[in-house]
């Protein structure tokens, strides 16, 4: 049972990019965050288009031909799932940014997958 006065973890991992732009994922991100008390956090991560070679692209557009619909989007469309949101450290990064080492996460794209990932506190 959940205390709905302390503060939770909202984990939307590799979910949203399933959401296409005519079913309102912002909104319906929204409702779910609004719904949230303070001090709890929104996890997620997002499948983007950014930086990738046209292929990894062509390969995601795929998925509109088919029932699991597929949308990559952009770091500035993925940055609007924090709206009213406080990014922790060290923001809306690629995977792994999430590493130890800062100044690696800084100079390199090795190994980087074309997904975006955050965590927001919820004030």
């Amino acid at each position: 049972m959940l205390d709905r006065a302390q503060p939770v973890a909202l984990l939307l991992v590799a979910i949203l990019h399933f959401f296409p732009d005519d079913t309102g994922p912002q909104q319906l991100v929204a409702q779910l965050r609004d719904a949230l008390p303070a001090g709890s956090y929104l996890v997620l991560t997002h499948a983007t288009g950014d930086g990738q070679p046209r292929d990894v692209v062509e390969a995601a557009e795929t998925y509109r031909r088919t029932t699991a619909r597929f949308q990559l989007r952009s770091r500035r469309e993925v940055l609007g799932f924090f709206d009213d949101c406080t990014l922790v450290e060290p923001g809306l990064v690629l995977l792994p940014g999430w590493e130890q080492d800062r100044q690696r996460r800084r100079t390199t794209t090795e190994g980087r997958l074309a997904v975006y990932a955050g965590v927001g506190r919820i004030w």
